[in-house]
């Protein structure tokens, strides 16, 4: 099984990242299809973003391990939201072409079509999209 992670924008989206989960491994990150506004005025947001392009949205546009789940003990990052678990990410690698996909809340497993188009996209990924699909 690869799942897939969506962004979450709704106030009922956000009370779910208390939530954790079991699983561990290889995830594609999904951008969602709304921008998340008042985001684009943190500092940190705007620091990460590349100016000289438009926000991506609805498509994945990244691969990731998911290596571990922590409870909120304190801003481990500049990105921890206060009060919520932290997905650890390991490996991130952000797709050279994203591809345009329907997200879903929580933790979807992505069907083999999208798992063949993000490959077709994205060659260099074609291994480590097989070895996940495999574990």
């Amino acid at each position: 099984m690869l799942p897939t992670s969506t962004t979450k924008t709704s106030k009922t989206a956000r009370s779910e990242l208390f939530i954790t989960t079991r699983w561990r491994g290889t995830l594609l990150i999904h951008a969602g299809s709304e921008v998340d506004i008042p985001a684009l005025a943190l500092d940190t947001v705007r620091e990460a973003l590349d100016d000289r392009h438009e926000l991506v949205r609805g498509s994945v546009v990244a691969i990731a391990d998911l290596a571990g789940i922590h409870a909120d003990d304190g801003p481990c990052t500049p990105w921890s939201q206060e009060g919520c678990f932290h997905w650890e990410l390991a490996r991130v690698q952000r797709l050279t072409t994203p591809v345009p996909a329907r997200g879903s809340q929580r933790l979807w497993k992505p069907t083999p079509k999208l798992l063949r188009e993000i490959t077709d996209a994205n060659p260099h990924l074609s291994v480590r999209l097989a070895a996940a699909r495999a574990a």
